[in-house]
């Protein structure tokens, strides 16, 4: 459903099924510069959220859903919902902006996100 939810909104994602990922999809996510890991807002979603950054390093840049939601697909029925998924990105990419190098050496690529 989180996966659903990311396509309502016409945002490129992929779902995990679950908190971990595949060697296999582990080798895909290492093609991308950044992805944004929207996993569920639980200890399995925090601790596969510190397995994707521990395994891709840097590229990985957590996003931290509301308090009160579990994932994407929580926010897809919501009146605002989209508005509070792109006000958790830009959030995430805040701070994410300012550790990596200086704008004219990133591409303009787009994003990917996983959510589980």
């Amino acid at each position: 459903m989180d996966w659903l939810a990311l396509r309502k909104w016409d945002v490129p994602g992929l779902a995990l099924s679950g908190a971990g990922a595949s060697p296999a999809t582990l080798e895909l996510l290492r093609r991308w510069e950044r992805l944004y890991a929207v996993l569920d807002n639980d200890t399995a979603g925090q601790e596969g959220t510190a397995r994707l950054v521990e395994t891709l390093g840097s590229r990985v840049i957590p996003v931290a859903l509301p308090l009160d939601v579990k994932d994407p697909a929580e926010l897809a029925p919501l009146p605002h919902g989209e508005a509070l998924f792109s006000a958790a990105i830009r959030e995430a990419f805040a701070p994410s902006i300012m550790s990596q190098a200086p704008k004219s050496s990133m591409t303009r690529t787009r994003p990917a996100i996983a959510a589980a």
